[in-house]
């Protein structure tokens, strides 16, 4: 059972990367999907893919999906320097 609040996130953060993807399209045989983390599931998406990413969100201090942006997520991501 997902905690409340994470799969806002998830869906959020799913619903970005759909819309840059009309901007920036994506490489050829990406695949952009939602699941509910059944294994099965799970198994047939990334079945015969080169490269799989599974986004599951742990923890969010936002107040709300709309807190979430391209350029936070951005920082979030990057590599942190001393």
């Amino acid at each position: 059972m997902p905690r409340p609040g994470t799969t806002k996130v998830d869906r959020a953060v799913l619903s970005r990367l759909r819309e840059r993807a009309l901007e920036r399209p994506v490489p050829p045989g990406t695949v952009l999907a939602e699941c509910d983390l059944d294994p099965g599931r799970l198994i047939r998406l990334w079945d015969h893919m080169e490269l799989t990413v599974i986004l599951e969100a742990a923890h969010t201090r936002a107040r709300s999906t709309a807190e979430l942006d391209a350029r936070r997520l951005a920082r979030a991501a990057r590599p942190r320097t001393r």
